[in-house]
């Protein structure tokens, strides 16, 4: 499909969105129901692993968090059990 404005084929994107959909459901506990990748948007139906979420310790929701995002510095070092005190 090629876009009307830009005259552009976007087409390579739909693997990308898929993949980081998929991506984002492992780290996140959802479940994909089902999804389909249009020219430009998306549909999605998705279910959150509610039991599998509330199990999770707040090192786990980082460690998880940390799976995507560098994270700051704080939370960087409680990952790695290395906790900053500062002498303010």
């Amino acid at each position: 499909m090629v876009d009307q404005y830009s005259d552009q084929s976007y087409e390579h994107r739909r693997d990308w969105v898929e993949s980081r959909l998929l991506e984002l459901a492992g780290v996140f506990a959802i479940d994909v129901c089902a999804y389909a990748v249009i020219g430009n948007h998306l549909h999605v139906v998705l279910c959150i692993d509610k039991e599998q979420v509330l199990a999770w310790t707040n090192m786990e929701v980082l460690v998880q968090w940390h799976k995507l995002f560098k994270g700051t510095l704080l939370t960087q070092s409680l990952v790695k059990g290395i906790f900053l005190i500062s002498m303010n």
